[in-house]
């Protein structure tokens, strides 16, 4: 290998160590917690195994159902990618198969009333970090009436148990992991008994965009608490797809939310999205001892660390003007 592609080497290898912090927590919280990092495993099952198999290095690849599975699982991560009125849509039908569901479990009463709870909500330290309704739609095996085959999951997620093993994440341990989380669930109603103030769909939508930016810079980044590239590398694609769709709710919904749009770079944004660095990176640029190699240093004259606190900023600031319009 050359150096390049041993760089890109490295980077996977941390992000299986993530991935296996990932699952490994999971048995700690009694959540929705793995479910939203779907998007998360996705990106590194599908990327890793694409890199290993073109590498010929003998890592684990995919029969056509895991290929399947986890493309459509790493595609969640562009759901920001998605208009805004698809978006809309799409959570629209799913909350109204979460609603169908639940209201068939209730007494005949308790359906007409609607006093069943239709969608779920994750908070950590109070702060809203995911949604049943996202989790349902990250899932490639839900189905039109909210059943989920848990033992399929399990014989589907064998291979990415052999990914991360392979590029050596079988050395994380729990001991990286803030036990002393604060998380809790609750359950509601949309929309007659919702938290939101404004009960029209669009604050459900900016409520759900929340959701996903909090579950990864107040939960995963404050969880985890070694630093990984793989937290930047989530938080830049959440903040490259938002920009723009950003800008689309403040036309559709007359708001004013800001976000800074000079970090917006495709080059990084596939930096980001695949381990394929040699279009963007020659040997000369390579810096072995930044968390991602030099690739932000090249393009944005910035190092890893003083990277990913603009793009937390930015998301940050996202995070508090949404809290401010819906709650």
């Amino acid at each position: 290998m050359n150096i390049v592609q041993k760089s890109a080497l490295e980077l996977i290898q941390s992000d299986a160590i993530f991935i296996s912090y990932l699952v490994k927590a999971s048995t700690l919280i009694n959540n929705n917690y793995i479910s939203m990092s779907m998007p998360y495993i996705g990106l590194f099952a599908d990327g890793a195994e694409k890199w290993g198999k073109a590498m010929k290095i003998g890592s684990p690849t995919f029969n056509k159902l895991e290929r399947d599975y986890y493309l459509q699982m790493r595609l969640c991560h562009k759901i920001f990618e998605l208009n805004y009125n698809d978006l809309y849509e799409k959570l629209k039908k799913n909350l109204k198969i979460s609603d169908l569901y639940f209201s068939e479990l209730c007494h005949p009463i308790a359906k007409k009333l609607k006093l069943y709870n239709n969608y779920g909500v994750d908070l950590y330290e109070d702060k809203v970090c995911g949604n049943t309704i996202l989790c349902y739609m990250y899932n490639p095996l839900a189905d039109k009436y909210f059943n989920i085959d848990g033992e399929k999951i399990k014989e589907l997620s064998i291979v990415v148990g052999k990914l991360c093993s392979f590029y050596g994440g079988d050395i994380a341990s729990d001991n990286l992991i803030n036990k002393s989380i604060n998380s809790k669930v609750k359950d509601y109603h949309f929309n007659p008994r919702t938290p939101l103030k404004n009960k029209s769909f669009d604050q459900f939508v900016l409520f759900s965009i929340l959701c996903t930016i909090n579950y990864l810079i107040y939960f995963i980044d404050r969880f985890v608490i070694k630093e990984f590239p793989y937290k930047l590398r989530f938080a830049y694609l959440q903040y490259y797809y938002l920009v723009e769709l950003i800008s689309q709710i403040n036309n559709k919904l007359n708001t004013t939310i800001t976000v800074d749009n000079s970090w917006v770079s495709r080059e990084f944004r596939n930096c980001m999205a695949h381990y394929g660095l040699m279009q963007t990176m020659k040997k000369s640029d390579i810096i072995e001892d930044d968390l991602l190699k030099g690739i932000s240093i090249k393009i944005f004259k910035k190092d890893y660390y003083e990277f990913k606190e603009i793009i937390y900023n930015e998301l940050e600031r996202l995070s508090l003007q949404l809290e401010e319009l819906i709650f």
